[in-house]
Order: structure tokens, then sequence, then C-alpha cells
């Protein structure tokens, strides 16, 4: 079983709470791992997304955003994300 001191000598101090104490420790340890299943179920998601051979999923996005970015789903959600919304609706009505 690990120990609270090798377990906070393993986590980046930034992440560590103030007091270390093992149930400090254990708590933040807790919410990484959460944030982490969090982070690769949203990967699994835009993977499942961005498959080619996916027939029923779709992503509704700006044609230049997708136009300049058409071999990466992420790259193109990165580049709609960036956008004024007020300039691609004035885009669109135009």
């Amino acid at each position: 079983m690990i120990t609270a001191k090798q377990l906070a000598a393993r986590i980046p101090t930034e992440l560590l709470p103030k007091t270390k104490s093992c149930d400090a420790l254990l708590t933040a340890v807790s919410q990484l791992k959460t944030e982490r299943n969090n982070a690769i179920a949203d990967s699994q998601r835009l993977d499942w997304l961005a498959d080619p051979a996916n027939t029923i999923g779709s992503v509704l996005l700006p044609n230049d955003c997708v136009e300049q970015n058409l071999f990466s789903l992420r790259d193109a959600i990165d580049a709609a994300m960036a956008t004024n919304p007020e300039q691609v609706l004035k885009d669109l009505s135009a």
C-alpha cells in the first residue's frame, strides 16, 4: 500500500492541498481521478464523432472552420471556439 508521503511525492505540488494530511491527499487524488475519467469520456465522445465510419452522429460547425481543418474534428472545434459569434451570424446573413 502506498503511503501518504509517497502519494504526495507523485502529485504535482500545484495540485496538492495546503494540508498534506492523508485525508486531504486522498480527496485530491479522488478529484483528480474523477477529472481524468471525465477527460477520457470526452475524448471517447470526440473520437466517436470524428470517426468517418460514424453514420448517426454529427456536429454543426461553421463551414470555414471545417474547410480549414478537414482532417481533424478537434482542430475544427478549436477554430469554431476561437471565432467571433457575431461575425459568424453576420456572414450567414450576408
